[in-house]
């Protein structure tokens, strides 16, 4: 019995070290499914999305997507486009984000993978 309970509190050990990653670049992270995430960095006149696998950089070459600033009272909801820059970045222009905006990345990757991340602009 004491055996089972230490397995069972080193397997929680393990899923609190286990914590989202941390961004490379100031942005904002996000979580997608398995093992992606990315980070959203605001830039003065762009905003870049860096995509991750497991730490590692993602290709997106031959992936599209959409920024989506979602309507909340005085703010209309905003949508840009995102383009392959480089690398694991995504980026585009023409949204200025304001503290407190919630914020959606719609990614598809060139395999056909599609992948959606959720940020707050603090």
């Amino acid at each position: 019995m004491l055996l089972a309970g230490v397995a069972l509190l080193g397997i929680a050990w393990g899923s609190a070290l286990a914590q989202d990653p941390k961004p490379k670049h100031g942005g904002l992270m996000s979580r997608g499914d398995q093992d992606l995430s990315a980070e959203l960095v605001v830039e003065a006149d762009r905003l870049v999305l860096y995509v991750e696998a497991d730490d590692k950089p993602v290709a997106t070459m031959g992936a599209a997507g959409t920024l989506r600033r979602l309507a909340r009272s005085r703010v209309a909801q905003q949508e840009i486009e995102l383009a392959p820059a480089g690398d694991n970045r995504l980026s585009g222009s023409g949204v200025k984000l304001v503290r407190g905006d919630q914020v959606r990345a719609y990614v598809r990757f060139a395999n056909g993978r599609e992948q959606t991340f959720a940020f707050t602009y603090w």
